[in-house]
């Protein structure tokens, strides 16, 4: 097996920028629901914490840096209203 490489950084409360050898990708939300978006789509992610156990849903097909810079806003918006509840 080879290397990996992975890096997180924060960029507030909910709003991560993940890092990798074959791209970057934003991640929107807490622990439970989070909205992920890179060049493959946005995906959403809801899970048991604890348990193991998720379930990803596709909401966005790939197509490049158009997706990431349509749905940013969106990413955004939605963390904002997730955080303020």
């Amino acid at each position: 097996m080879g290397f990996v490489f992975r890096k997180r950084i924060r960029l507030g409360k909910g709003i991560w920028i993940n890092l990798s050898k074959k791209g970057g990708s934003l991640s929107v939300g807490r622990q439970g629901a989070t909205m992920n978006v890179s060049k493959k789509g946005v995906r959403d992610t809801f899970s048991a914490p604890g348990t193991g156990i998720s379930y990803q849903t596709k909401r966005v097909g790939g197509s490049g840096c158009i997706v990431l810079l349509a749905t940013i806003p969106a990413a955004i918006g939605t963390a904002l209203f997730l955080l303020n509840r």
